[in-house]
């Protein structure tokens, strides 16, 4: 049975390299409006695609042998783009298992076998989990931030909607909640506002961009629709105390994470300070 559509979550945009007429058409008609299929002629065509595309997920197919100008390339689009995600089609009677193995060894996140067609079931699977490597995955499986419960639920909504401007209204839909319980929550929580939560997540978004190489400063705040480059790098000084440069060296998101901590334990222990000022003021 076909997974629905609506039961999974999968990458806004696919970059199908080098595919076929035939399996490009079938792949747009099975995402439907879900994503945007787009075509690149090959791998280094790709680059400058995933240059400006929010959320890509690239589709390649694996070539004939294991030295070929595709697997240079690969490898070069590795090296600037570490963290988006790649599945790899492995057509019968084109590909080679050399080719294979040496697409492995640069990182994949998932790989598909492909005769005369796609199996729908599998294409949704391979894209879902595309997905879940995302910003989200990174931040609660390689630095696991120690913050609140009740952040944790908010932040990792907003990290899945957060690559465009939000609002509190968006986040709260986001959430399946109206806004006034949402901002109910955050009181309640001990957390600022919606809006603060909006900032870091858009902030975590930023940072996971800006570790890859192969995008400016520039570039990212253009992706992902900040006033403009200063406006990114004064944020980034605010929230870290730390210099863009210096950042991208030590690690963007490491470091924001750690930031996040520490303003979390602050607001935490300010809401703490404000309900025993409301208990005293009550009992005189």
């Amino acid at each position: 049975m076909m997974l629905g559509r609506r039961r999974v979550q999968i990458p806004s945009a696919i970059i199908a390299v080098a595919v076929s007429t035939g399996l490009g058409a079938r792949l747009r008609q099975m995402v439907g409006g879900a994503a945007a299929v787009v075509h690149a002629g090959s791998v280094d065509e790709a680059i400058e695609t995933v240059r400006i595309t929010r959320g890509a997920c690239v589709l390649i197919v694996v070539p004939v042998g294991e030295e070929s100008e595709d697997i240079r390339a690969f490898r070069r689009f590795r090296t600037l783009y570490p963290h988006v995600a790649v599945v790899a089609l492995f057509v019968e009677g084109t590909s080679s298992h050399q080719g294979m193995l040496a697409l492995g060894r640069s990182g994949l996140t998932d790989v598909l076998s492909v005769d005369s067609d796609l199996n729908p079931n599998a294409v949704w699977i391979a894209l879902a989990r595309a997905y879940a490597q995302g910003v989200s995955h990174r931040v609660w499986e390689e630095f696991q931030p120690q913050i609140p419960d009740a952040l944790v639920t908010l932040l990792k909504t907003a990290l899945r909607v957060g690559e465009a401007p939000l609002t509190a209204r968006e986040l709260a839909n986001a959430a399946g909640v109206p806004e006034r319980s949402l901002r109910k929550l955050c009181e309640d929580a001990g957390i600022p506002s919606p809006q603060w939560v909006i900032g870091w997540a858009r902030l975590l978004i930023a940072a996971h961009y800006l570790e890859e190489r192969g995008r400016t400063i520039q570039q990212v705040a253009e992706l992902l629709a900040y006033p403009s480059s200063c406006a990114l790098r004064n944020q980034l000084r605010r929230y870290t105390g730390q210099s863009p440069r210096r950042l991208r060296t030590e690690g963007v998101t490491r470091a924001l994470c750690h930031a996040l901590e520490r303003s979390a334990a602050l607001t935490a222990e300010l809401a703490i300070q404000r309900s025993l000022a409301v208990v005293a003021e009550d009992q005189r």
